[in-house]
Protein backbone atom coordinates (compact mmCIF):
# COMPACT_ATOMS: atom_id res chain seq x y z
CA UNK A 1 0.00 0.00 0.00
CA UNK A 2 1.68 3.28 -0.76
CA UNK A 3 2.13 6.18 2.18
CA UNK A 4 1.35 9.72 1.84
CA UNK A 5 3.92 11.85 2.53
CA UNK A 6 5.50 14.94 2.18
CA UNK A 7 7.79 16.41 -0.74
CA UNK A 8 10.74 16.42 1.47
CA UNK A 9 10.08 13.21 2.58
CA UNK A 10 10.10 11.68 -0.96
CA UNK A 11 13.13 13.70 -1.50
CA UNK A 12 14.50 11.45 1.35
CA UNK A 13 13.12 8.37 -0.47
CA UNK A 14 14.91 9.77 -3.79
CA UNK A 15 18.39 9.82 -1.81
CA UNK A 16 17.98 6.09 -0.72
CA UNK A 17 14.85 4.15 -1.64
CA UNK A 18 16.22 1.01 -0.26
CA UNK A 19 16.58 2.43 3.24
CA UNK A 20 13.53 4.53 2.78
CA UNK A 21 11.47 1.37 2.03
CA UNK A 22 12.80 -0.73 4.96
CA UNK A 23 11.82 2.15 7.46
CA UNK A 24 8.53 2.30 5.97
CA UNK A 25 7.16 -1.52 5.45
CA UNK A 26 8.18 -1.34 1.81
CA UNK A 27 5.20 1.22 1.14
CA UNK A 28 5.97 3.17 -2.25
CA UNK A 29 5.84 6.73 -0.81
CA UNK A 30 3.09 8.87 -2.60
CA UNK A 31 2.55 12.86 -2.72
CA UNK A 32 -0.34 15.10 -2.75
CA UNK A 33 1.02 16.49 -5.91
CA UNK A 34 0.85 12.76 -6.87
CA UNK A 35 -2.15 11.88 -6.50
CA UNK A 36 -3.47 15.40 -8.33
CA UNK A 37 -2.08 13.94 -11.31
CA UNK A 38 -3.95 11.16 -11.10
CA UNK A 39 -6.88 12.41 -10.43
CA UNK A 40 -6.04 15.22 -13.75
CA UNK A 41 -5.54 12.23 -15.75
CA UNK A 42 -8.61 10.05 -14.57
CA UNK A 43 -11.11 12.51 -13.98
CA UNK A 44 -12.55 12.91 -18.14
CA UNK A 45 -12.61 8.76 -18.24
CA UNK A 46 -14.70 8.44 -14.24
CA UNK A 47 -18.34 9.22 -13.99
CA UNK A 48 -19.02 12.16 -12.11
CA UNK A 49 -19.94 10.27 -9.12
CA UNK A 50 -16.74 8.41 -8.75
CA UNK A 51 -14.80 8.57 -5.69
CA UNK A 52 -11.33 10.25 -6.12
CA UNK A 53 -10.17 10.17 -2.47
CA UNK A 54 -6.62 9.71 -1.70
CA UNK A 55 -7.82 6.73 0.10
CA UNK A 56 -9.63 5.19 -2.86
CA UNK A 57 -7.12 5.91 -5.31
CA UNK A 58 -4.08 4.64 -2.90
CA UNK A 59 -5.98 1.31 -1.81
CA UNK A 60 -8.16 0.59 -4.84
CA UNK A 61 -5.85 1.77 -8.03
CA UNK A 62 -2.32 1.60 -6.96
CA UNK A 63 -2.47 -1.54 -4.25
CA UNK A 64 -5.31 -3.74 -6.52
CA UNK A 65 -3.23 -7.21 -6.89
CA UNK A 66 -5.31 -7.74 -10.23
CA UNK A 67 -4.65 -4.38 -11.67
CA UNK A 68 -1.88 -2.62 -10.36
CA UNK A 69 0.67 -3.50 -12.73
CA UNK A 70 2.65 -2.32 -16.08
CA UNK A 71 3.77 -3.71 -19.03
CA UNK A 72 7.34 -3.91 -17.59
CA UNK A 73 5.50 -5.81 -14.42
CA UNK A 74 5.72 -9.20 -16.48
CA UNK A 75 9.21 -8.31 -17.21
CA UNK A 76 10.40 -7.71 -13.51
CA UNK A 77 8.52 -10.97 -12.02
CA UNK A 78 10.29 -13.05 -14.94
CA UNK A 79 13.48 -11.51 -13.97
CA UNK A 80 12.84 -11.81 -10.38
CA UNK A 81 11.92 -15.33 -10.53
CA UNK A 82 15.70 -15.73 -12.27
CA UNK A 83 16.79 -14.32 -9.17
CA UNK A 84 15.15 -16.16 -6.83
CA UNK A 85 16.26 -19.80 -8.44
CA UNK A 86 19.53 -18.33 -8.45
CA UNK A 87 19.15 -17.45 -4.75
CA UNK A 88 18.30 -21.15 -4.24
CA UNK A 89 21.85 -22.09 -5.49
CA UNK A 90 23.66 -19.29 -3.47
CA UNK A 91 26.20 -19.29 -0.82
CA UNK A 92 25.85 -16.49 1.43
CA UNK A 93 27.38 -13.55 -0.28
CA UNK A 94 26.17 -14.09 -3.50
CA UNK A 95 22.11 -13.78 -1.43
CA UNK A 96 22.82 -10.53 -0.70
CA UNK A 97 23.83 -9.51 -3.83
CA UNK A 98 20.87 -11.18 -5.27
CA UNK A 99 18.51 -10.17 -2.41
CA UNK A 100 20.07 -6.50 -3.33
CA UNK A 101 19.21 -7.07 -6.61
CA UNK A 102 15.47 -7.76 -6.14
CA UNK A 103 15.01 -5.02 -3.91
CA UNK A 104 15.58 -2.70 -6.86
CA UNK A 105 13.81 -4.76 -8.97
CA UNK A 106 10.54 -4.48 -6.88
CA UNK A 107 11.39 -1.20 -6.61
CA UNK A 108 11.94 -0.03 -10.19
CA UNK A 109 8.56 -1.92 -10.79
CA UNK A 110 6.53 0.34 -8.07
CA UNK A 111 7.91 3.59 -9.78
CA UNK A 112 7.10 2.68 -12.93
CA UNK A 113 2.99 1.66 -11.58
CA UNK A 114 3.19 5.35 -10.08
CA UNK A 115 4.08 6.68 -13.15
CA UNK A 116 2.20 5.15 -15.30
CA UNK A 117 -0.77 6.38 -13.03
CA UNK A 118 0.87 10.13 -12.64
CA UNK A 119 1.34 10.69 -16.14
CA UNK A 120 0.04 8.42 -18.61
CA UNK A 121 -3.30 7.66 -19.88
CA UNK A 122 -6.01 6.76 -18.19
CA UNK A 123 -5.95 2.77 -17.64
CA UNK A 124 -9.99 1.37 -16.94
CA UNK A 125 -11.72 -0.83 -18.07
CA UNK A 126 -13.24 1.39 -20.42
CA UNK A 127 -10.93 4.34 -21.25
CA UNK A 128 -10.78 5.79 -24.40
CA UNK A 129 -6.92 5.39 -24.03
CA UNK A 130 -6.94 1.49 -23.25
CA UNK A 131 -9.50 1.32 -25.90
CA UNK A 132 -7.19 2.66 -28.60
CA UNK A 133 -4.27 0.58 -27.27
CA UNK A 134 -5.84 -2.54 -27.32
CA UNK A 135 -7.42 -1.79 -31.11
CA UNK A 136 -3.54 -0.88 -32.22
CA UNK A 137 -2.46 -3.91 -31.06
CA UNK A 138 -5.23 -6.55 -32.38
CA UNK A 139 -4.39 -4.55 -35.68
CA UNK A 140 -0.81 -5.59 -35.50
CA UNK A 141 -0.75 -8.70 -34.10
CA UNK A 142 -3.58 -9.45 -37.09
CA UNK A 143 -1.39 -7.56 -39.35
CA UNK A 144 2.04 -10.18 -38.33
CA UNK A 145 -0.73 -13.26 -38.33
CA UNK A 146 -1.73 -12.41 -41.93
CA UNK A 147 1.34 -11.85 -43.68
CA UNK A 148 2.69 -15.44 -41.64
CA UNK A 149 -0.34 -16.56 -43.50
CA UNK A 150 -1.88 -17.64 -40.45
CA UNK A 151 -5.67 -16.45 -40.38
CA UNK A 152 -9.07 -17.31 -40.57
CA UNK A 153 -11.73 -15.35 -43.20
CA UNK A 154 -14.00 -16.01 -46.19
CA UNK A 155 -14.26 -19.27 -44.76
CA UNK A 156 -10.37 -19.86 -45.46
CA UNK A 157 -8.70 -22.36 -42.76
CA UNK A 158 -5.98 -20.99 -41.00
CA UNK A 159 -3.16 -21.15 -42.74
CA UNK A 160 -5.05 -22.69 -46.13
CA UNK A 161 -2.78 -20.65 -48.64
CA UNK A 162 0.60 -20.79 -47.04
CA UNK A 163 -0.69 -24.90 -46.74
CA UNK A 164 -2.02 -25.28 -50.60
CA UNK A 165 0.51 -23.23 -52.55
CA UNK A 166 4.03 -25.08 -53.96
CA UNK A 167 7.54 -23.52 -52.95
CA UNK A 168 7.95 -21.36 -56.16
CA UNK A 169 4.57 -19.53 -55.15
CA UNK A 170 5.79 -19.12 -51.86
CA UNK A 171 9.06 -17.62 -52.94
CA UNK A 172 7.42 -15.40 -55.20
CA UNK A 173 8.55 -17.12 -58.49
CA UNK A 174 5.46 -17.44 -60.32
CA UNK A 175 4.95 -18.99 -63.63
CA UNK A 176 1.62 -18.81 -65.76
CA UNK A 177 0.88 -22.62 -64.95
CA UNK A 178 1.37 -21.76 -61.61
CA UNK A 179 -0.64 -18.41 -61.03
CA UNK A 180 -3.52 -20.35 -62.79
CA UNK A 181 -3.02 -23.18 -60.07
CA UNK A 182 -2.91 -20.72 -57.48
CA UNK A 183 -6.20 -18.70 -58.25
CA UNK A 184 -7.73 -22.16 -58.35
CA UNK A 185 -6.23 -22.62 -54.87
CA UNK A 186 -7.76 -19.50 -53.37
CA UNK A 187 -11.28 -20.33 -55.46
CA UNK A 188 -11.03 -23.64 -53.34
CA UNK A 189 -10.17 -22.17 -50.42
CA UNK A 190 -12.99 -19.19 -50.38
CA UNK A 191 -15.59 -22.21 -51.63
CA UNK A 192 -15.85 -20.33 -54.94
CA UNK A 193 -15.04 -23.69 -57.35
Amino acid sequence: LPKLVSEEEKAKYNENPSKWLKENNYSMPITSSDLAKIRGNYKAELKENVDLSDVKIMKKWLNDGHGAYTYYSAIYAGEIDKLLKNYVKANGVERLGIESEIERKYIENQEKLIELFTNGPAILNDSQGLREGVTEYNRRDFEKEYNQGRYIDKGLLSNYLMNSMNESIRKGKLGVLEIDDYIKSLRNGAGLR
